[in-house]
């Protein structure tokens, strides 16, 4: 219960009692007197005092954050939105985060006939670039053997690797882009060649 000071109260050259005095610390000591609320925790350790919290744990939906799923003959890949260079990436013809009349995500299915001879796929961003301006045209998400052969106005972004089993059955998935991505083209060539850089954005 906290404890009133204010008849305890003494002027400038007034006697402090041993009862004001002792009144006094009673008071400082409600002070450390702490108790926790709901998913709160107090502890209490000489003079010190630790106070924690458990919080609800809660998923983070970071950008191209993959979700899989077993398919008849392959695994599908999702991902969530994400954006490269303020692009974002489509499978098929729908956006990676739009969803079709169930709700469902596109998702891109990876199969045995991707899986090169180590055991690994590479799903990849495939980035068309507009020859005016060397800005982005358009973006879809393709899975390869190994890294695609450079091409005029092309470039690739590797955003995940997928694991297949020793019958070169795809199994799991290896996320590579967390963030979403600037873009930029730079060495641009009249035949279409260029150098392509990304940064966290």
């Amino acid at each position: 219960m906290p404890i009133s000071l204010q008849h305890w109260k003494v002027k400038a050259g007034d006697e402090l009692s041993a009862t004001q005095f002792n009144a006094f610390l009673a008071a400082v000591e409600s002070l450390t007197d702490l108790t926790g609320g709901p998913g709160v925790r107090v502890a209490q350790l000489g003079s010190q005092v630790c106070i924690s919290a458990r919080q609800r744990s809660t998923a983070f939906k970071h950008p191209f954050k993959v979700a899989s799923s077993a398919k008849a003959g392959g695994l599908a890949l999702s991902f969530s939105q994400g954006f490269i260079g303020g692009v974002e990436p489509k499978i098929g013809d729908r956006r990676i985060s739009e969803p079709d009349d169930k709700k469902k995500l596109p998702a891109i299915t990876v199969t045995s006939d991707d899986i090169n001879d180590v055991g690994l796929a590479f799903v990849f961003a495939r980035i068309a670039v507009g020859a005016a301006y060397w800005q982005i045209s358009g973006i879809t998400i393709e899975a390869q053997k190994s890294l695609p052969a450079p091409a005029p106005l092309l470039a690739w972004k590797l955003l995940a690797i997928v694991v297949a089993d020793k019958n070169k059955r795809p199994r799991s998935v290896v996320p590579i882009v967390s963030s979403n991505l600037g873009f930029a083209a730079s060495n641009r060539k009249p035949s279409g060649r260029f150098r392509p850089w990304f940064w966290l954005v």
